[in-house]
């Protein structure tokens, strides 16, 4: 895209942006965990190989990335903090 250089033209603003907001949302623990649940099905929530979601975990409310091993209602949720899987039943 050109900008103007004549004197008086305004010119956009640089910025420095040190992080931005993640795009991921929050789930329960006990959700994942259910193939019956929206976030289980592909055509609610577009899980697919490699979706990823926040866990919030039932016991502590801790955060955890989990990552989608597949698209089925019942493929797996891999937690990157232990690489133990969630196989919704």
């Amino acid at each position: 895209m050109a900008y103007s250089t004549a004197i008086g033209d305004s010119q956009p603003v640089a910025y420095t942006v040190p992080a931005c907001a993640l795009a991921f949302p929050i789930v329960k623990e006990a959700d994942l965990g259910e193939a019956d649940h929206p976030i289980n099905n592909t055509n609610l929530s577009g899980k697919r190989e490699g979706a990823c979601v926040i866990m919030k975990e039932t016991a502590d409310n801790d955060l955890v990335l989990v990552i989608a091993v597949g698209s089925n209602t019942t493929s797996a949720w891999t937690r990157q903090d232990t690489l133990v899987d969630i196989v919704p039943a």
